[in-house]
């Protein structure tokens, strides 16, 4: 699975985070463990250092759909 996180300013994005899911809704959620990995990744600062990839993200405004 794949998450997107908010790490001040920053979006980033998670891959391979392992999920569980519920036969009977569908509805995804992680272990333990991973909750664990996840918040030590974010008490590291998820450094950009250590990421694998970068990706580009548009950002969008509804107020510029009001002016126009």
């Amino acid at each position: 699975m794949r998450s997107a996180f908010w790490h001040d300013e920053r979006l980033v994005v998670v891959e391979d985070i392992p999920a569980l899911v519920c036969a009977a809704c569908g509805e995804r959620f992680y272990d333990d463990a991973t909750v664990i990995a996840l918040d030590l990744l974010r008490g590291r600062g998820f450094p950009p250092e250590s990421a694998r990839a970068e990706l580009r993200v548009g950002v969008f405004s509804l107020d510029d759909l009001k002016k126009g």
